[in-house]
């Protein structure tokens, strides 16, 4: 309990500046400001070549920031999720087709080998062997893990599996991902430490076995 309250203590003092902030700018209380409209919004669109319709961020559109100025923050976040979850209802299936690209995305880094998408994203296709491998390994050192201790690889099947929820639902970026980004390298480097590490020892074990033989 001592390491948690001091933890916990610990992340309120760093957040108690925003906090006061907030209650300040927007006149009620706001542990944190969210996003997540706009993300939607931007995410789920008539744009279906790319995972994100950047057009339509107030980044990008005189429009959108005009939008954004008139109305305030939270009136335009407010306004943005519902302008998404309208498209979502009017559009289910593409949604639902565009949240399993989403989750192929995230794991392999695969969305398109359409030349005009990978005219904009010319990494990706480096990307795709580099995040499918480092999935597939990741995936073998939980294996591993949960056999060798189930608690500790529950804990980390549960990033795996609630980390990434919000951009299946919304839009991904290949930097959402880093704070993961260190599990699956531990993971990864676990099993093939594990799988070709081991292999090595037995057969150092059998070569001195066969020559005392």
């Amino acid at each position: 309990m001592l390491p948690m309250s001091v933890a916990a203590l610990g992340a309120l003092a760093v957040m108690a500046p925003w906090l006061v902030r907030n209650y300040e700018t927007f006149h009620r209380f706001i542990p944190i400001r969210s996003g997540f409209g706009l993300e939607l919004y931007i995410g789920n669109s008539a744009d279906t070549r790319h995972w994100v319709d950047r057009s339509l961020h107030p980044n990008h559109s005189a429009r959108e920031l005009a939008e954004y100025t008139e109305r305030g923050e939270l009136a335009y976040m407010q306004h943005k999720t519902q302008q998404a979850k309208q498209y979502i209802r009017s559009y289910p299936a593409q949604y639902v087709y565009r949240v399993v690209r989403r989750i192929i995305y995230i794991w392999t880094g695969f969305w398109s080998f359409d030349r005009a998408y990978l005219v904009e994203e010319p990494l990706d296709v480096p990307n795709i062997f580099l995040s499918t491998t480092m999935t597939v390994l990741a995936l073998g050192g939980l294996r591993r893990v949960w056999r060798a201790d189930a608690s500790l690889g529950v804990r980390f099947a549960i990033v795996f599996v609630c980390f990434p929820l919000a951009y299946y639902f919304s839009h991904p970026e290949t930097y959402y991902f880093r704070p993961v980004d260190p599990l699956i390298v531990v993971l990864a480097a676990y099993f093939a430490t594990e799988r070709f590490g081991g292999q090595r020892r037995s057969e150092a074990g059998a070569g001195r076995f066969a020559s005392e033989e």
